[in-house]
Order: C-alpha cells, then structure tokens, then sequence
C-alpha cells in the first residue's frame, strides 16, 4: 500500500482498522436482526465479530498511546463485550440451537446491553466535538440501535424495532466503512481526497 509516513510520530493511524472491524459487526448483526440470514449463520457471524476483537483491542492500546481518551476507552470496550463476549455468545448459541442446549434465558442481554447503550450515549458528547462528521453520524445511528437491542431483550420494546435496530446498524456500518477508506487515502495522499466532513462543535479559538 502506498501509504506516507506520519512524521516524527512512531505509531500509525489504525483507526481505519477498527472502523471496518466495527463495520464487520454491525452489519452482520444487522442482517441477521433483519432476517436476511436466519439462526444458522450465527456460528459465522460468531467467529468474525470474535475475530475483530484483536483489531480492537490492539486499535485501543493504539489509542492509549497517543493518549485518545474517548476512542482508547471505546475500543477496549466495544473489543471486550461487542466483539469477543458476543461473538462467543453467538458460537455457543449456534451449537445450543443444533444440540439442544437449553432453556438459555436472553433476558439478560437486555441488562447487559445497558451499560454500553449509555456509554455510547456518553461519549457521544466529545465525538460532536473531536470526530467527523461521517463518524458523528454513524454513533448516531449506534445511539439509535443499542437502546434498541436493549429494550428488545427486555421486553419492554416488540421484534417489530428489529428493524429499525438492523438499519441503524447498517448505516453505522457504512459510515465507518467510507471513513476508514476516506481517512487511509487521505492520509496516502496528504489531503482531503474523500471528504469526511468537520465535527459539530466547534473547538473554541
């Protein structure tokens, strides 16, 4: 890849790493709460979230040194329970449904879930003020899901929001797929080639 030394700086930007990793995720989870894939393709989908935990946790130890507090924070947690804990879940789920394995209470997904839906909404404050805006809007569309996938375990919200759930997934998905692509050719060529927009909030002069 023709890719252009950051300075004086050792670490690289992996930001774009994680950013797929997180699209990898989210989309597949999103097919399959839309039922565009059915129970079987748990065991796939199980093996690559798990897969992406690696990008995440090494993308978060990236961010820790260059002293990233929100992305560190974010990428360790989402490596640790969106990407590992739930992809072990969906390889044991996959292996319960054609052995037998049961009655598995998902109730408490719901309960699970609810930390990261808050901490998603928490950091959402300083990504309006520190990211792009294409990233601004995927969390959004994240702000939108977790809830969602949260309240549906709990029982409080019908499977009808699935829906709704599975395509905020899928353009958070897609979001992140455009930065990590606009934000390695940027930095290939030493400018905005694809344009990813300016944060919200601006810094004050």
């Amino acid at each position: 890849m023709a890719d252009q030394p950051s300075g004086n700086n050792p670490w690289v930007n992996v930001a774009p790493a994680g950013e797929l990793a997180l699209a990898i995720a989210v989309i597949s989870i999103g097919a399959l709460m839309l039922g565009k894939v059915d129970g079987s393709a748990t065991l796939i989908i199980g093996i690559w979230i798990a897969s992406g935990s690696i990008v995440h946790f090494v993308v978060g130890f990236g961010c820790m040194a260059k002293g990233q507090n929100v992305n560190a924070n974010a990428f360790v947690l989402f490596a640790a329970f969106l990407m590992l804990a739930a992809g072990i879940e969906f390889i044991v789920r996959f292996f319960g449904m054609i052995n037998g394995w049961g009655p598995i209470d998902h109730t408490i997904n719901g309960y699970l879930w609810i930390p990261i839906w808050f901490a998603v909404w928490f950091f959402t404050p300083s990504v309006l003020k520190e990211a792009p805006l294409v990233f601004i809007f995927a969390v959004l569309c994240l702000d939108i899901a977790f809830p969602l996938t949260s309240l549906m375990h709990l029982g409080v919200l019908g499977k009808g929001f699935a829906t709704v759930a599975g395509y905020a997934l899928w353009g958070a998905g897609a979001l992140t797929t455009y930065m990590a692509g606009a934000t390695c050719v940027n930095n290939s060529y030493g400018r905005t080639v694809l344009p990813m927009g300016a944060p919200i909030i601006k810094k004050k002069q």
